[in-house]
């Protein structure tokens, strides 16, 4: 129930009756940032990518977005996977605002240093008879320490435009969840220097597709479920990863092994 009334709050659906209202002074924290990626077109939209640095000074945040609801819908946000019982996610689009609700569940959580960023992936698909446009710029935060502490964080954040820069596009995964190989392609508007990989949801790097220069056009890539050292990985979520020109793009895929 204390996990529901927090969740309430945060999404502000309605007052938690038991809840006392917090006249705490906030503690300045310096540690936490919240950063847009580079937004990539779709064939349905556009994804933003979403990066809040510093997860393990936070005990629970609500981070709202004005976004151009007049072009766009939200479809999905993607949050990392973490172990059952680690933190609640939920998020929602209403009155012209994306919001987003984080909350850690446990009163201690033991980070690697890769997951010491929260990367949020958010899907907007194109209304029909709209063209890409607006920007997404975060209209409030709030934030509290593990410790329950109200938190003043700094959002040096500016408004990120909607356009996109269908540069650099990644596939699919095919089949996706998968048991022994995935297949997905990459496209290049032009010749570049491309890192092309395979990431654990810790943010650590698993196996290297693809290091160099390719021409402009579509690629394919195939990753077998092997690790860089030659060991099969483990059963889990994975995320395969471009960059080029400064542009990085990813995207999940499920590998299942048998029993």
């Amino acid at each position: 129930d204390d996990v529901f009334c927090c969740a309430l709050r945060i999404l502000e659906r309605r007052a938690c009756a038991g809840c006392p209202a917090d006249t705490s002074h906030p503690r300045r924290e310096d540690g936490i940032r919240v950063v847009f990626g580079t937004p990539v077109t779709t064939g349905a939209g556009i994804d933003v990518p979403l990066e809040i640095h510093g997860a393990q000074r936070i005990g629970g945040t609500k981070l709202a977005f004005d976004y151009p609801d007049d072009r766009y819908e939200l479809t999905s946000v993607e949050f990392p996977a973490w172990g059952d019982g680690d933190w609640l996610h939920l998020s929602e689009a209403r009155d012209g605002q994306i919001v987003l609700g984080l909350v850690r569940l446990g009163t201690a959580l033991a980070l690697s240093p890769g997951e010491e960023v929260v990367n949020v992936l958010i899907h907007l698909a194109l209304k029909p008879g709209q063209s890409p446009g607006g920007a997404l710029a975060i209209a409030e935060s709030q934030f509290s320490g593990p410790d329950g502490v109200r938190l003043d964080v700094p959002m040096a954040q500016g408004p990120l435009p909607l356009a996109g820069t269908g540069r650099l596009l990644l596939s699919a995964a095919r089949p996706n969840p998968f048991t022994a190989a995935t297949t997905f392609t990459l496209t290049l508007d032009r010749s570049s220097d491309v890192e092309v990989g395979i990431f654990d949801v810790g943010g650590r790097l698993v196996a290297t597709l693809h290091r160099g220069r390719l021409a402009a056009g579509t690629r394919e890539f195939t990753w077998n479920g092997v690790r860089a050292g030659g060991s099969a990985a483990p059963s889990g979520i994975y995320f395969y990863r471009a960059g080029a020109n400064g542009q990085v793009v990813s995207r999940k895929m499920v590998l299942l092994r048998g029993n």
